[in-house]
């Protein structure tokens, strides 16, 4: 279970690094996060493209959604003035 906290813990600050190296205290056990210290974040070259790629792939996806939402309205639009629902 040590395990598991462990791995979703790094899983979950993946690039911030405390300035302390070691996160576990006595037998193992996870300390609890200070929120006082302060953090260092070391993000990669390879990180902030694969950030920016994906923000560009949100936002086109969010104009093509955008798009496609108004013309299910003025299909439904039409739908209502045929009377065919």
């Amino acid at each position: 279970n040590g395990k598991k906290k462990k791995k979703k813990l790094q899983r979950h600050v993946k690039g911030v690094r405390p300035q302390y190296k070691n996160l576990e205290g006595p037998g193992g056990a996870l300390q609890s996060f200070d929120a006082t210290l302060p953090v260092e974040v070391d993000i990669s070259r390879k990180a902030l493209y694969k950030a920016a790629r994906k923000a560009v792939e949100d936002y086109e996806y969010e104009q093509i959604l955008q798009e496609l939402q108004i013309e299910l309205v003025f299909f439904q639009e039409w739908v209502k003035e045929a009377g065919l629902k």
